[in-house]
């Protein structure tokens, strides 16, 4: 269990003096549990607080760890979020949720603490949550509760599995004992889907009949602990996650009570009935009675066509715009549950809304670029396809989140063997909302980021064309590996500012830029570059900088800055940088003449294998050779 301590049981700042902590209820994987009271109301609270991913600061406030789990941090508190507001009568109820807080009302007693076997019923309650399309991810004893004569769920949690890397463990995935094997699969090569639920709960029918909780499947022999239980539990039970999925309607079958046989009752008889006789002595109407009632009766029908028609037109209009209105709402809810059919029902709905600049209209194509972002193709479609439908309406925050999105997308990572879409994904970068990116810091970073990995591989790949690269930097004549070498650089500052750790890319990557300005004489461009590099870290980029300064390759850098330069690369490990400084010493320029110090020096670096020959080969000799000569002049 994580040492992270609970919140003070006091009120809590988030909510001023509404909210109050009384008492705590339990500590899971994802968050803390308490007893409390907001605006009178008993209520039972749920704190946001990964394990391994946080730490809890001097005033009670959750936040990262460390700041390199910022963006993870952000992104899963966003995503519990979003689930912990699902809306389902085998839910507790959502009662107010700001910041990681989630207030929902207050349960009854636990499932493990009631008496008898509640297996049926926890069997019914979870089959309502399955059938609604919601996965739980949260069963265990601390999380199941009696209310109003029925069970209810303690909300929800999303999918943590990416954090296990980055937390390295895999604590945070789930809770040890009820979380099925898929759970703790930082590969996630399968979603995590009703049959971990199944698990969950069999684990948690297990507790019920052993009173005790189940072995660890990390470290335990899960069949062998199991092995005396009954078969529900054994079958739910199962590590193989494919055979969970495949018995799982079976296995809810498996506790429905089963109804008494209604008798068959036979079908009455029908009547007979004779049939009714043709009429007889039509009398046969004159023709020219026909004509005039012809000459009268077509013009007024043509007119009343013509109305009728029109309003037909509108009749249909009107059909068309309530079925795309509820359309919509059909999509919004299948999406506000989580539902499996949401995809097609917003699909349908995207086809049902006439206006494609509408907000509606941009919602549900972002809404379909989000449910199909995992997947290779979703209902003939890419999650890019969908978001460049959504950015059909850049008014609305989806159409703008949609643009971002585009901007990741476009550059490959979803069309992975594709180079053609980089340049319109850097052109959305450039032009940035402010508004957006202040409310989604954590997108517009991720963004960036992605992109600038996407351009340091090309900027090293000989298959990077030129047409293309003209594309992201019109009229440049640079090569193209330099623009997107430069490109990288970019993206990835801008990733740095908004709290993404690039320093060791930005480092390398300005280092690779000043070998190659230096390769094209361009030496002010390579000092700058060196210079960046140098201060991100590398020792070797410093000297690189000063040894142009000695050369007098550049006068962007001058002789006290070089000093500085040689005695930082020295200090970082760089044997050249520390040859020079021997020799500045030994030779006494531009420092005063050292002998002792130099030979000391010098010796040192013998004992150390380094060839005191490299000197020649260096600017800083010939530089401290001319110094000495104008000394003596």
């Amino acid at each position: 269990m994580s040492l992270i301590p609970p919140h003070p049981l006091d009120t809590v700042a988030a909510f001023g003096d509404k909210l109050r902590l009384s008492s705590i209820r339990a500590r899971l994987f994802d968050r803390f549990l308490y007893e409390g009271v907001y605006e009178g109301q008993r209520v039972l609270v749920h704190e946001f607080a990964p394990q391994g991913l946080i730490r809890r600061t001097k005033g009670g406030s959750i936040v990262a760890a460390e700041a390199r789990f910022d963006a993870a941090y952000a992104r899963v508190a966003e995503a519990f979020q979003t689930v912990m507001k699902s809306v389902h009568p085998n839910l507790l109820g959502v009662i107010v949720a700001k910041g990681n807080w989630v207030v929902t009302q207050a349960p009854g007693k636990r499932l493990v603490d009631a008496t008898g076997d509640s297996s049926r019923d926890l069997a019914m309650a979870l089959k309502a949550v399955v059938d609604a399309g919601l996965v739980l991810g949260t069963i265990c004893p601390d999380t199941v509760f009696w209310q109003h004569g029925k069970i209810v769920f303690a909300g929800r949690a999303p999918d943590y599995r990416d954090l296990i890397d980055i937390v390295a463990s895999s604590d945070v995935a789930g809770p040890a004992g009820y979380a099925a094997p898929e759970v703790y699969d930082a590969m996630k090569r399968a979603a995590i889907g009703h049959e971990a639920d199944m698990f969950a709960a069999s684990a948690l029918m297990f507790r019920l009949f052993a009173g005790r909780d189940p072995a660890d499947i990390r470290t335990q022999d899960l069949a062998a602990d199991v092995g005396a239980a009954p078969d529900a539990v054994r079958t739910g039970l199962t590590l193989s996650r494919k055979a969970r999925a495949e018995s799982l309607g079976a296995w809810f079958d498996g506790f429905k009570p089963v109804a008494p046989a209604r008798p068959v009752v036979a079908a009455p008889a029908k009547p007979d009935v004779a049939p009714l006789a043709a009429p007889t002595g039509l009398r046969r109407i004159p023709v020219m009675v026909i004509i005039l009632v012809a000459v009268v009766a077509i013009p007024l029908a043509i007119t009343a066509l013509t109305v009728g028609l029109d309003s037909w037109k509108q009749a249909a209009t009107e059909r068309r715009t309530r079925e795309a209105r509820e359309a919509v709402e059909d999509c919004r809810t299948a999406v506000g549950r989580a539902a499996s059919d949401a995809q097609p029902l917003c699909a349908k709905a995207l086809n049902k809304i006439p206006d494609t600049l509408s907000p509606d209209y941009s919602w549900v194509a972002y809404t379909l670029g989000v449910l199909c972002e995992k997947k290779d193709a979703c209902g003939g479609k890419t999650a890019l396809d969908y978001y460049r439908l959504a950015v059909s309406d850049r008014t609305t925050a989806q159409g703008k989140v949609a643009n971002y999105k585009v901007a990741k997308l476009d550059t490959g990572l979803s069309l992975s063997q594709r180079h053609d879409h980089y340049a319109p994904a850097a052109g959305v970068l450039k032009k940035p909302d402010g508004a957006f990116i202040r409310a989604n810091r954590s997108v517009y970073g991720d963004a960036n980021y992605q992109i600038g990995q996407i351009f340091d591989t090309w900027s090293q790949q000989d298959s990077f064309n030129a047409e293309e690269a003209q594309r992201l930097s019109p009229g440049s004549t640079r090569a193209p590996q330099k623009i997107a070498l430069i490109s990288a650089i970019n993206r990835f500052e801008v990733a740095k500012t908004y709290g993404f750790d690039t320093d060791s890319r930005l480092m390398d990557l300005y280092l690779r830029r000043g070998d190659g300005d230096t390769e094209a004489a361009q030496y002010d461009s390579a000092a700058t570059a060196y210079r960046r590099a140098g201060a991100l870290g590398s020792a070797d980029a410093s000297f690189r900088a000063a040894e142009l300064f000695f050369a007098g390759r550049t006068t962007l850098i001058k002789q006290d800055e070089a000093l500085k330069l040689v005695n930082s690369a020295s200090e970082g490990g760089n044997t050249d940088a520390e040859l020079c400084l021997a020799a500045m010493h030994y030779f006494g320029y531009p420092y005063d003449i050292d002998l002792i110090g130099g030979m000391a020096s010098f010796a040192a670096l013998t004992v150390r294998g380094v060839d005191h020959a490299r000197l020649d080969g260096l600017a800083c000799r010939d530089w401290i050779r001319q110094g000495q000569n104008q000394r003596q002049n």
